[in-house]
This record gives structure tokens, C-alpha cells and sequence, in this order.
């Protein structure tokens, strides 16, 4: 994983004076341009085809701290179970549907978006709007109470199916189905989509 990782900012500083793909995977599936035409028997195409502009020496200088960091190994570890970014996921989605990507936000807005999104995710609806109400000094009324208890519920609800073994195993193979349609949809129509393929 961390030769894959350094792979790529070696391959993007590449040259037809200086390659330097040794680290890029090999074979005729590679995303690689350089590897796969030397799987292929052919030569390379040139490097100014295919890496428009490539990484100079002094920005890599400036790159190489964020790959080091990106490949430690305690920070690789974290990847061997095989866990995903769900939580991290779900708390942007909530984010996100407060501010709008597609609209511009001030920063407070944004800010307050941020706290709301946060709240809700840690303690749901019903203490968001309690917390409101204290804060504000706004009696709410009786019909948020039961929206923000509805809400609650239903995220709940959808927690525990999520939680539940068969739930579970249906997510799990859901990945390898996929990939097998998009195998049997490459061997019916041929490659429609590949990284360096444009």
C-alpha cells in the first residue's frame, strides 16, 4: 500500500528523459500508461501525451511531507480490518444537507450549519430543539416536539435494521454483485471506462 501510494507521485513527475514508473503496477491492467505498453510489447507513448505537465522537483520537495504522512505505517495499519468511513460519511451528508455545496455560504452560516449538523448527529432532534429553546429563550411549539420525536424515532428505526445480521450481509455482498455485473458488462460491451484511458 505505501509503494502504491508513493507510486503515484513518482509516476507524476515522470519524463521521457527520466521515467519513473518502477513503482507503478505492472502488467496489461495497469492504470499506468508506461506499464501497460511495456506489457503490451509496444513502446510508450510519450510522456507529454500523457502527463501534461509533470510534477517539478520543487513541488515534490513540498509534496513528499503530506505522502510520508499519508503512508506512515500506523496510519496504514488502520486499514487492515478492512473498516470503512461510514460515520465520517454520514456526519458530511448531514453537514452538507444543512449548507448546500452549491451555494455560496458565509462563514457564519457555515458555522452555524456546522454546530446544527453536529448536534443533530450526536444527540438528535428532540435536544437539538430543547437546546434552542434554552438558548433562544422561544417556547417552542407542541407540534415540534412531535416532528423532532419523529424524526428521532426514525433514525433510530433505521439504525437498528442497519445493525441487524442479515442487514449486514446483504451490504457485504453487495459490492462483489456489483463488481460481478460490471465484469460480465465488460466482457458483453468491452471496456467502456478505464483510468488513462481518455
Amino acid at each position: 500500500m505505501k509503494q502504491a501510494i508513493f507510486s503515484t507521485l513518482s509516476h507524476c513527475k515522470s519524463t521521457d528523459q527520466n521515467p519513473q514508473h518502477q513503482n507503478c503496477p505492472k502488467g496489461k491492467d495497469s492504470w499506468c500508461f508506461f506499464q501497460r505498453a511495456i506489457a503490451e510489447g509496444r513502446v510508450p507513448d510519450p510522456h507529454k501525451d500523457r502527463i501534461k505537465t509533470p510534477l517539478l522537483e520543487s513541488t515534490v520537495a513540498k509534496v513528499i511531507p503530506l505522502y510520508t504522512r499519508l503512508s506512515n505505517d500506523e496510519l496504514l495499519t488502520g486499514c487492515l480490518p478492512g473498516k470503512t468511513q461510514n460515520a465520517n460519511e454520514a456526519l458530511h451528508n448531514v453537514i452538507w444537507s444543512k449548507c448546500t455545496k452549491r451555494v455560496y455560504a458565509s462563514k457564519i452560516k457555515l458555522e452555524l450549519g456546522l454546530f446544527e449538523a453536529i448536534s443533530l448527529y450526536n444527540t438528535g432532534h428532540l435536544k437539538l430543539c430543547s437546546n434552542f429553546e434554552a438558548v433562544a429563550k422561544i417556547k417552542l411549539g407542541r407540534y415540534s416536539s412531535i416532528v423532532a420525536k419523529r424524526f428521532d424515532k426514525h433514525r433510530l428505526r433505521l439504525a437498528n435494521a442497519r445493525k441487524m445480521e442479515k442487514n449486514k450481509a446483504y451490504r457485504q455482498k453487495l459490492p462483489q454483485s456489483q463488481l460481478e455485473e460490471e465484469e460480465r458488462l465488460v466482457e458483453k460491451e468491452g471496456l467502456l471506462y478505464g483510468a488513462g484511458e481518455f
